[in-house]
Formats: C-alpha cells, structure tokens, sequence
C-alpha cells in the first residue's frame, strides 16, 4: 500500500533510528542520512521500508479506515490512538517500550524540535513528542478529530 504522506510517516519514525543502529539493522551513517533528510523536510528515498512495524500497522488501520493509502489521518490514528498500547504488547525489535511513548505536549523546552523550526510552533498547535523529538504540530481541532475516530485494533 502507497504511503501518501512520507513526510509525516518518517517524522514520526525517524526518532527510533538509534535503536536499528543498536540491533545492527541500519548504519549510523544511514540513520543520519534519515533523519538529516527528515529535518529539511524530505524524504530519503526507500527510507520508510525500515519502519516495517508501523508501516505494517499503518496499513491494518487505513483498510479498517476503508482507505486504498497511508495517509496523515491513518499514521496519526495509529501514533496517537495506539502506537503505546501495541508497543507494550509487541515490542518490536527496534523499538524500547518506556522511550517510545507518544506524548502531547504544549511546553517546547528540553525538546528536539529539528524536524520544525521553532518559528513554526504557534501557540494555539499542540506539540506531538516521539522520543524527546518535536513529531507533529496538532491544533486542538485536528487532535480532537484524530482522537473521536473509534477504531478497533487487535494487538495480538
């Protein structure tokens, strides 16, 4: 299934590159390539088939969804409603459970936000945090929208 919004996926991933260098998955250099590439808001090409558990997941949601593409709505469905709950239950190999929580946030300081500039972050948007790195700007709006969808998602 196509990925529309590669951006989005990757900014979302990226900040779990650390742990494919750690396992042996990805170079350090190819890491940096992802997420050097990422900050200036492009897409390395082929970089997202490292991120195969939550494209995986991605895909389960956007056919639940009655979609034929993994679009922002879906990768934000699946990081906001139910990245935590599955990582718990599955720990994927390169993926550390207590670091990897998706939290959301208004306060900016102490965070990575190399995939925005700090001139982007509005007062009115919610921070979306993935390891310490500045993932997504929300407005309360569209967290609500992502957060009202009901889906049902085995973890097993």
């Amino acid at each position: 299934m196509e990925i529309r919004d590669k951006l989005i996926f990757l900014r979302y991933c990226a900040p779990c590159v650390d742990d494919f260098v750690m396992q042996g998955l990805m170079t350090k250099d190819y890491a940096n390539e992802i997420l050097n590439a990422t900050k200036r808001g492009e897409v390395l090409p082929g970089s997202e088939k490292y991120f195969d558990f939550a494209y995986l997941t991605c895909e389960r949601i956007a056919k639940r969804l009655g979609k034929d593409c993994i679009d922002a709505e879906v990768i934000r469905t699946y990081y906001l409603k139910h990245h935590n709950n599955i990582v718990k239950i599955h720990k994927p190999i390169a993926c550390s459970v207590e670091e990897c929580k998706i939290n959301i946030s208004k306060e900016i300081d102490g965070l990575k936000t190399c995939f925005f500039n700090k001139d982007e972050l509005k007062t009115n948007e919610i921070i979306i945090v993935h390891r310490g790195y500045v993932v997504d700007l929300l407005t309360k709006e569209e967290l609500e929208e992502v957060l009202s969808k009901s889906l049902y998602l085995e973890t097993h």
